[in-house]
């Protein structure tokens, strides 16, 4: 269900005592999709109940005394005869409201003849039979259920007050003529509640498909315009840094400090660009989960300050941080680490050597915001307008030291945020400097992961993974940490080094050598006589991708390759090891 952002309600959702949907535009496209076929009801209900009085007027003819006939049978057939013109007509001026004043007036002539009975003590109940008739076809028809209720109800009040001060109708006959009335407006509202709720439920199944058939075509126009400009954006930097190294390859000459720092942009961005695409790609197929919690939001801005403080000092840009150490947020971890990422490394990209970028925190009430600004180069006011946009290109354009990038960053930050509970926004002037802003739900103070590292070390962690890159990086991640390293190449290693060290945590690759990860985390815990604390899956794969390789895979967690220290700690705050 999406929510309309007019009404602020879920689409589809409606009134099931009135019969109302809440989204009024929904309402109004019911109404109007509908109304040929109400119309064509009115009609022929109107038509019916002619029908039914010029019967009424044969039937007056022979059923009642002599000095009654001519006056009731022509009485009758005046009514009949003049609903059924009236009916012709509207075929020759189909107005709504013309439609709706001759059904109008054709309820108001059966409650009249009512009335009619009820002075003149006439015992004939054919009346009662018309008005039941008319009722259950108006209202089945749709014309509207809660007027019709009201306005029919209201008229039976009349119709019972008139009965009892002025009706001298036998008591038998009364009763009788009650049990009409009241079985007309039961019968005629459940059958027309039954008709309107199912006609409502079929037309609210057909949007929705229509909807969904609607979203599909624009997500497929979508990923084909933003794949287009990944290929585009993500050829050129993985080009020019395979001409470099083929060139120094075909030299034999080492890099000169010209090539290095080109070759750490390109790299650098060719990395972020490709973890953005496939942080874009899950959150797309719903592989990206939001898991909220609280944290330092001092935390997530030191992680991304540690990534970018080299590309500021290569630009000589100052980067002040202005954020309370005490202030947390409520919101998903990683997902507001993109988003600062992104917005860091474009504020270092647009702003000129020797700028300054200014990072600062506020909280305002249950929210906190968090800005980004700096005074580089600025963005037109027809470049924001479509800023978050995925499928648009128009933002990315180069850095002041030729630095390029996607621009698909932002439109992933703005999906961040919303999923977050928060709104992202930009405010700019071109050569004067750009201000992004975003807020969060305000946190509440807890575990830190400096106490979470204070807690973990001397710890015994043992690394199961067969490539050597993988094994130094995870390596290097660890020992920061103060904790005792491991390494183990293959499954049947990892099981025997864990029986003998008896690690207190576990960090397992999906592919090993001999046999899969999951096989090699069962093991250990049935052998071990001190099974670790946790076993974490620490692989390239996706935890729906592994829960489709393994179904009975018991990994405690999951991290992406390459281990990052912050992460780490991070989960094992969400896994709550450190409280064993």
């Amino acid at each position: 269900m999406q929510l309309s952002q007019e009404n602020n309600v879920e689409f589809g959702e409606f009134n099931k005592l009135t019969l109302r949907f809440k989204d009024k535009e929904l309402e109004k496209n019911y109404l109007q999709q509908t109304e040929p076929f109400r119309l064509i009801q009115l009609r022929w209900a109107v038509f019916i109940v002619g029908l039914l009085y010029c019967l009424f007027s044969v039937i007056d003819h022979f059923a009642l005394p002599v000095d009654m006939q001519d006056f009731a049978s022509r009485i009758h057939l005046f009514q009949g005869l003049g609903l059924c013109l009236l009916i012709a007509i509207s075929f020759r001026i189909p107005s709504v409201a013309f439609i709706y004043t001759v059904t109008f007036l054709a309820n108001s002539i059966t409650w009249t003849n009512h009335f009619v009975i009820v002075l003149t003590g006439d015992v004939s109940l054919y009346f009662v039979e018309a008005y039941f008739m008319l009722l259950w076809v108006w209202v089945a028809s749709g014309f509207s259920f809660t007027l019709s209720v009201k306005y029919n109800l209201f008229f039976i009040l009349i119709n019972v007050l008139v009965m009892q001060i002025f009706g001298s109708f036998p008591s038998d006959v009364m009763i009788i003529h009650y049990m009409f009335i009241f079985a007309s407006i039961a019968l005629g509202g459940f059958g027309g509640y039954m008709v309107e709720y199912y006609k409502r439920q079929s037309f609210l199944s057909y949007e929705m498909t229509i909807q969904a058939k609607i979203q599909a075509e624009q997500a497929n126009r979508t990923k084909d315009k933003f794949f287009s400009i990944i290929s585009h954006d993500l050829r050129g930097p993985i080009g020019s840094v395979s001409v470099i190294l083929n060139n120094v390859a075909k030299c034999g000459a080492d890099l000169t400090d010209e090539l290095y720092p080109i070759l750490c942009r390109a790299s650098k961005n060719s990395y972020l660009l490709l973890e953005n695409l496939l942080t874009w790609a899950n959150s797309q197929n719903g592989v990206l989960e939001c898991k909220p919690r609280n944290f330092r939001l001092m935390e997530s801005v030191e992680h991304c300050m540690d990534l970018y403080q080299g590309s500021a000092q290569q630009k000589e840009i100052q980067l002040h941080v202005n954020i309370e150490p005490e202030l947390y947020a409520y919101a998903d971890f990683e997902m507001v680490n993109t988003v600062g990422r992104n917005l860091i490394n474009n504020a270092i990209k647009f702003t000129h050597q020797k700028g300054t970028i200014e990072i600062s925190a506020a909280r305002v009430g249950d929210m906190l915001t968090l800005t980004v600004a700096d005074n580089g180069v600025g963005i037109s006011t027809e470049i924001q307008e479509s800023l978050f946009q995925v499928d648009k290109k128009t933002y990315s354009s180069m850095g002041t030291e030729s630095e390029t990038g996607s621009g698909m960053g932002l439109s992933l930050c703005a999906d961040f945020i919303h999923r977050n509970g928060g709104v992202i926004s930009v405010e700019s002037e071109e050569d004067k400097g750009s201000t992004f802003t975003f807020s969060l739900p305000l946190g509440a103070i807890g575990m830190n992961q400096d106490a979470i590292a204070e807690k973990i070390k001397g710890w015994k962690v043992l690394v199961v993974e067969d490539n050597p890159l993988h094994q130094t990086t995870t390596k290097q991640a660890l020992q920061g940490l103060g904790v005792e390293v491991l390494i183990a190449g293959t499954g049947k290693d990892a099981v025997e080094m864990a029986i003998k060290e008896m690690p207190k945590l576990v960090l397992m690759d999906f592919e090993l050598p001999d046999f899969t990860g999951d096989i090699a985390a069962k093991q250990i815990v049935e052998q071990s006589s001190n099974p670790p604390l946790k076993i974490i899956a620490l692989t390239s794969y996706s935890k729906m991708e592994l829960d489709q390789k393994a179904i009975k895979s018991k990994f405690d967690a999951y991290l992406h390759k390459p281990l990052k220290s912050i992460e780490l700690l991070d989960c094992l705050e969400r896994v709550e090891t450190v409280t064993t």
